[in-house]
């Protein structure tokens, strides 16, 4: 399936995600339940593509941040079984994991679609402080930006060290 094929699969629409004061993912209008992510391991790992530069990792930085305890070959297959996971929590009814719109495992790098990313509410709020500050300190933005504020970014990953 070509990428434009995938874009306009009717089954993957964009992502909204809340990071300030809770976690949440919402798959077009519907709430990505807590449940869904079966494992706190698929959880974090959307949270560290999500965060990471242009939404992409190495593969050796996913197996050092989620499992540095454990051995290569180890790690390697929790990878897959919490990409197996993590690609139908975001696309419930998705057949071939290469046809997955969100998430692609290529060449060792693993990217988050950043085109299925929407909308996140920390990049949000740190766009409209820049605005404010680009714009002699228009209270607008800054006042949209405390709107948007409703507490610490990933409140359950406050202790974690990737979430740094």
């Amino acid at each position: 399936m070509s990428h434009k094929a995938m874009m306009s699969s009717s089954s993957a629409s964009a992502l909204t995600v809340y990071t300030l004061g809770r976690f949440a993912v919402y798959r077009g209008d519907t709430l990505i339940e807590d449940s869904a992510w079966q494992r706190q391991k698929v959880k974090r790992l959307f949270k560290l593509l999500l965060l990471a530069p242009q939404r992409q990792l190495l593969k050796e930085q996913v197996l050092e941040f989620l499992w540095p305890d454990k051995t290569p070959k180890a790690a390697l297959n929790n990878l897959h079984r919490t990409l197996f996971i993590l690609r139908r929590v975001l696309q419930p009814d998705l057949e071939n994991a290469a046809d997955s719109h969100y998430l692609l495992f290529k060449d060792d790098i693993l990217t988050l679609n950043p085109e299925a990313v929407a909308w996140v509410d920390a990049e949000e709020f740190e766009r409209l402080i820049q605005l404010g500050r680009q714009q002699n300190h228009n209270l607008d933005h800054y006042n949209g930006a405390l709107e948007l504020y409703s507490g610490e970014f990933l409140p359950e990953d406050l202790y974690d060290d990737w979430a740094e």
